[in-house]
């Protein structure tokens, strides 16, 4: 049953998108947090930026990762 379980997990990727999710809304409410500072410190900017780098590069791997998907077509699929 776990074997199934975690298999399924694996074939729709759950963790992945999950964890993109997570991080998706942790960049909406540091962002808004800065924006709603009246006078940000340059460590506070720093903060941002560095979340927000990180932000653009895990969206970037987790586009490449859904890009190297191969879908194939039984036999009679290709007629479609």
């Amino acid at each position: 049953m776990v074997g199934k379980i975690l298999e399924a997990s694996k074939k729709h990727q759950v963790l992945p998108r999950a964890m993109m999710i997570i991080m998706s809304y942790q960049y909406f409410v540091v962002t808004n947090w800065f924006m709603s500072l009246d006078n940000p410190s340059n460590s506070q900017a720093a903060l941002v930026s560095v979340v927000t780098g990180a932000m653009t590069g895990a969206f970037g791997l987790w586009l490449g990762a859904e890009g190297k998907q191969v879908i194939t077509y039984g036999k009679n699929d290709k007629d479609k």
